[in-house]
C-alpha cells in the first residue's frame, strides 16, 4: 500500500465525519485478506446536520490523489472507491494479490 494512503483516509474520516458533529461519532478501519487480494475499508459516521463552509463536501482531492498513487504503484487492479451509505461514509481500497507480498 502506498505510504500514508491509509492515514489520509482516516484523517479524512475524522475531518469530515467526526469533528463537525457535536455528538462526536465513530470510525472503523477493517482489513480483509483472501485469494482475491487485500481489502482495506475505512468507514465513519456522518454528522446529523450537514456541514457548512469549508467542511461541506470537501474537494475529493485526497481520494483522487490516493487513487492516482495506487494506480501508479500497483497497476489498474488496485482500486479506491468511496461512497455514502445512509448515515455513513465508506472508503474501500482493493489491492491485488501480488501487492500483498511486496
Amino acid at each position: 500500500m502506498p505510504p500514508l494512503c491509509l492515514q489520509a483516509l482516516a484523517e479524512n474520516a475524522i475531518h469530515h465525519g467526526i469533528e463537525p458533529d457535536p455528538l462526536g461519532g465513530w470510525i472503523r478501519i477493517e482489513l480483509h485478506t483472501d485469494n482475491h487480494g487485500t481489502r482495506v475499508e475505512v468507514s465513519n459516521s456522518l454528522p446529523a446536520q450537514p456541514a457548512t463552509g469549508s467542511r461541506a463536501a470537501g474537494t475529493r482531492m485526497g481520494i483522487a490523489g490516493n487513487r492516482l498513487r495506487l494506480g501508479n504503484l500497483l497497476g489498474p487492479e488496485a482500486r479506491l472507491d468511496a461512497w455514502r451509505d445512509g448515515q455513513r461514509h465508506i472508503a474501500r481500497i482493493q489491492l491485488p494479490p501480488q501487492a500483498t507480498t511486496r
